[in-house]
């Protein structure tokens, strides 16, 4: 039997070939002291030692070493495998024959023969298959060069990135040279079949081979719209440097015109932000020039300083009524434009901003324009646990702007003190409160007979308690043990009443009732009204936890609101008085019932006549990740008349319907108009290699019209993709929906609002 031999040709002063011998297969010996990981870094490779190892070793010292039998070659990463390996000392050259196999930074290289310079990385495989670890992609060539440690050259090859045996798709080139160092790969004279039938064919094409940005055209998209027509996008890549790109984007709408998209991102230490501007020069539907603007920016100075601007706008009322791909921005109707400084201390923070608004009108109903603030300026500070109490104040001064409505400026100051007690079982938290106000409002601007007064103070205390209780038994439910728990609540405010009918309403209103607001001490939103309050809540809770994991297999709330006076206090400039005695009844049940079903449904009942003028449930069944159906109830009624104002079903689904088809709908039914009013589907197909996907979309817009749009892609993994992505859609519109393939990078903010 042959004893293995081994040999290590090292760099030493001498220039010796140093050989070793041994009848086990055990790994050479390192002849010299190891580099730490930072020198081997900083180490080429054609200075570290070669290892040679196989059945029989011979050759002339210094000059050539012949291995053969399971023959085998290391020198860094790099590791050559053989019948026959010659390293030729003096040339550092490699010459091997039979079941070459190559492994060079993970990639792999096999072929019947191979000449290789280990200085400079020049060689040449002769026909043979390869594996690039970076894109997992494979191929097989007549013939592969190796230009240095970065480039590669393949003749008459095919690539694909599918598994051994599966030609679902490739790509057939006379030649294709991949540059590892810029993560391209350039094909010439190509075409691409996919399931044995031509794709596309070009005599010029690039393709990425690692995730490394870089300038270039990107993969072209096309779609389909009722409103925009047949919709193709060619975007350009501009790779400025690693913390800043721009793109490009020349879409065709055959029913519109050119239209640009620009998207300029960057990134700093200090600061980041994104601009994007999608400019239409001539509308063909009504001849005018379109455009949308979105420009964001966040900074951080040193000391807790830091700075922000946020800037929304659009050419026209019916910008996004047109241009949109979701109904999510047409119900966007206010673009706001504002930016401002901060500052954050460790108890006490302080900022200013100048805000204003682009009101996008609806065809259908005319849309109030908020005020302006111009600018706020508002600072907040708290300390906790002074000797067992609570401190705290907010302040805010704004100069308040409106075209047509009464304009001025606020102040309030709000200061605060409370002894919270609270225990694992029990809490009680006493609080006592200050509303201070001062309005000065522009005398030009009051009507002649108003309430409102050009100067008016107010000065309102309030005084809240909050106290609960939480009890816990074990339990079990459906074979599980399980803790139950108990949770009384009581929350009592008192507050005088305050004539405030002087002032104007600049920011103030009531918001619909919530579980939130019941344990409110204001029941207005906004600084413009303080509610007089003599009012206790009283709400019970009960959750079933799972002690383990802490999931909560079932949570049941009730809760309401109780009057102890009527409510003279109102969000309007009149004296009405409400009289009533209690709010609306508040029902929430739901929790993750199973580990596959997961349900939640909330109700809010009148007082007097016990019917719901509130109310939404919904259920989910989802056995594993991306896979569910879901189904979602929504009745709104009238608060004046009592009738159903919005009675909606939602149903949406992704599950998988065999064959490797995954189905994905949406529709959203109203039984009021008895019509449907959204809807999505679309089917999915995904193999290891590559993936399709088809998706109709339906969503009316503010115009009255509906929008109908078409999306289809084939993703060629590591390659490319053709057509236009659902994957927007798809996550807007179905919630949990998960991606076939890797997920894409976030969207923008105006792609959020397209």
């Amino acid at each position: 039997m042959l004893a293995q031999a081994v040999a290590c040709a090292c760099a030493s002063s001498a220039g010796m070939v140093l050989a070793q011998s041994s009848p086990t297969p055990e790994p050479p010996l390192l002849l010299r002291p190891t580099p730490s990981l930072t020198e081997k870094r900083s180490v080429p490779d054609q200075s570290l030692p070669t290892f040679l190892r196989g059945q029989k070793l011979e050759g002339v010292t210094e000059r050539e070493t012949v291995v053969t039998g399971n023959a085998e070659l290391r020198r860094g990463g790099t590791v050559l495998q053989a019948n026959e390996i010659r390293y030729q000392l003096v040339e550092d050259m490699v010459r091997a024959q039979g079941q070459v196999r190559l492994i060079r930074d993970g990639n792999i290289y096999q072929g019947p023969s191979l000449r290789y310079e280990m200085d400079t990385d020049n060689g040449e495989l002769g026909p043979g298959e390869f594996t690039l670890i970076s894109t997992g992609a494979r191929a097989d060539a007549e013939k592969t060069e190796f230009q240095g440690k970065d480039v590669l050259k393949f003749f008459n090859t095919r690539y694909s990135t599918c598994r051994r045996g599966d030609n679902s798709w490739y790509l057939q080139a006379a030649q294709i040279h991949i540059d590892n160092n810029e993560g391209v790969g350039t094909a010439r004279n190509a075409y691409v079949v996919f399931q044995g039938v031509p794709l596309l064919a070009s005599p010029y094409l690039q393709f990425p081979v690692n995730e490394q940005r870089r300038s270039g055209f990107l993969t072209p998209s096309f779609g389909v719209s009722s409103i925009r027509g047949v919709e193709i996008d060619t975007p350009y890549y501009w790779n400025i440097a690693p913390n800043r790109d721009y793109t490009l984007t020349p879409r065709v709408l055959s029913k519109r015109g050119l239209q640009l998209g620009n998207e300029f991102r960057y990134l700093e230490p200090g600061y980041n932000g994104i601009t994007l501007l999608d400019l239409m020069p001539n509308d063909r539907a009504n001849g005018k020039r379109r455009w949308a603007l979105d420009s964001r920016h966040s900074q951080q100075f040193k000391a807790g300083w830091s700075a922000y601007w946020s800037v929304a706008r659009a050419s026209d009322d019916s910008y996004f009524d047109d241009f949109s791909r979701s109904v999510v921005p047409i119900s966007t109707r206010q673009l706001a434009q504002e930016g401002g400084i901060s500052y954050g201390a460790s108890w006490w923070s302080a900022s200013t901003r100048i805000q204003k608004f682009q009101v996008l009108q609806d065809a259908k109903r005319s849309i109030g324009i908020p005020y302006e603030r111009v600018p706020q300026i508002s600072a907040r500070g708290q300390r906790y646990d002074l000797g067992g109490f609570d401190l705290g104040a907010e302040a805010d001064y704004t100069r308040f702007a409106h075209p047509t409505q009464v304009t001025g400026s606020r102040a309030v100051l709000m200061p605060y003190i409370s002894y919270p007690i609270v225990t694992p079982f029990w809490s009680f938290t006493p609080k006592t409160s200050l509303n201070l106000a001062s309005y000065s409002l522009d005398r030009t601007r009051l009507a002649a007979g108003s309430l409102l007064r050009a100067s008016f103070q107010r000065e309102i205390p309030t005084f809240s308690l909050d106290t609960s209780l939480t009890f816990e038994r074990d339990t079990r439910w459906l074979g599980s043990d399980l803790l139950q728990t108990f949770e009384p609540r009581l929350f009592y405010v008192k507050t005088p009443y305050k004539d405030q009918t002087a002032a104007p309403l600049f920011d103030t209103g009531v918001p619909d009732l919530n579980f939130a607001q019941l344990f409110s001490e204001n029941r207005f939103s906004g600084l413009d009204r303080v509610a007089d309050a003599d009012q206790l809540t009283v709400a019970v809770s009960s959750r079933f936890i799972e002690p383990d994991s802490g999931t909560e297999r079932l949570r049941a709330t009730v809760g309401q609101r109780f009057y102890f006076e009527n409510q003279r206090v109102n969000a309007t400039t009149s004296n009405s008085v409400s009289v009533a005695q209690k709010t609306d009844f508040l029902v929430s049940l739901g929790g993750q019932i199973t580990r596959a079903i997961a349900a939640d449904a909330t109700a809010q009942f009148d007082a007097t006549s016990n019917r719901a003028t509130r109310s939404s449930a919904g259920v989910r069944y989802s056995p594993i990740s991306g896979q569910f159906v879901s189904a979602t109830y929504r009745l709104v009624r009238d608060s004046i008349t009592a009738r159903r104002s919005v009675e909606q079903v939602d149903l949406a689904t992704q599950w998988p319907i065999g064959g490797g088809w995954i189905g994905v709908a949406r529709m959203n039914y109203s039984t009021l108009d008895r019509k449907v009013t959204e809807s999505l589907l679309g089917l999915e197909y995904r193999r290891d290699c590559w993936s399709l996907r088809a998706v109709l979309q339906r969503f009316p817009t503010g115009t009255g019209t509906v929008d109908t749009s078409i999306f289809f892609q084939l993703n060629l993994n590591g390659f490319t993709s053709v057509g236009s992505s659902p994957n927007d859609a798809l996550q807007r519109n179905i919630p949990g929906y998960r991606p076939i393939n890797e997920p894409s990078p976030s969207i923008s903010p105006l792609q959020q609002l397209q």
